[in-house]
């Protein structure tokens, strides 16, 4: 029986009835998985996904994880209309669970579900944890191509950030361009100095050849220019010109050399 999914039968009409409590159609998923075994798992929690109830959704989520580690069929597109979803347990476990997906899949939902939720610090650590070397491109093509937002710019930054940590030079040229090209002299002091921060971190990473790229040079020459002229006029807001220099100071040895510095 546990070869044969069709014996999975029984088990789905628990999702059909809606006088079944929520509890035992949890227990059903947990069942499936004790009999049937994780190849099949995802044949009984697809009947969960659409559920009333958000434990319901959410214990099927956890259910299709190993589909999603062994790429069976196309588990993300299933899963997709629960980003939406209204209750944020389900969410969270959907972004968790995403983390377990082998190579890039679902790299696109999980930048999608970043973009909704970078504000609320929970599912972003908790998104930050599903990153993997093997999505951290999908999940930056998604977040850079998707419409602009008031988060983009920090969220870009963040996620250069790490996938630094992961080495991904190739990867990272784009998101850098495009970060630094969104930087200007009236950014807020905190962007500033993310930004002189950010910088510095790439430079002293393993990732300090990126940096001498022609289309990154071009970005740091313009942002270097506009942040000389702020610590150079006389009524500037005291704050802006100390951001600003820290932002001259990161840039100097990628553009001049560490002597520089």
């Amino acid at each position: 029986a546990a070869e044969d999914p069709s014996t999975c039968g029984p088990l789905h009409l628990l999702f059909d009835r809606p006088n079944v409590k929520h509890a035992i159609r949890v227990q059903a998923l947990n069942t499936s998985e004790t009999i049937f075994g994780h190849e099949w798992i995802h044949v009984t929690a697809a009947s969960g996904l659409d559920d009333a109830s958000p434990d319901v959704r959410v214990a099927a989520i956890r259910s299709m994880e190993y589909a999603l580690s062994q790429n069976f069929y196309d588990q993300a597109a299933c899963l997709t209309p629960l980003a939406d979803d209204a209750d944020p347990a389900v969410r969270l476990q959907l972004i968790l669970s995403l983390g377990e997906a082998k190579g890039d899949t679902g790299a696109a939902l999980l930048g999608k579900l970043m973009r909704m939720n970078f504000n609320d610090p929970i599912m972003r650590n908790a998104i930050l944890t599903s990153l993997t070397p093997e999505n951290i491109s999908g999940v930056l093509a998604e977040v850079l191509d998707a419409p602009e937002e008031d988060s983009r710019d920090a969220l870009i930054a963040l996620l250069i950030g790490q996938a630094a940590s992961f080495g991904q030079v190739d990867e990272l040229e784009r998101p850098l361009v495009r970060y630094l090209e969104s930087t200007n002299m009236d950014d807020s002091t905190q962007h500033l100095e993310a930004t002189a921060s950010l910088l510095t971190r790439l430079h002293r990473s393993e990732l300090k050849t990126l940096m001498d790229r022609e289309s990154i040079t071009q970005a740091l020459g313009s942002i270097e220019m506009d942040a000389a002229k702020v610590t150079g006029r006389r009524d500037e807001d005291s704050v802006r010109q100390v951001a600003a220099i820290h932002l001259l100071t990161a840039i100097a040895p990628i553009r001049w050399g560490d002597y520089v510095a």
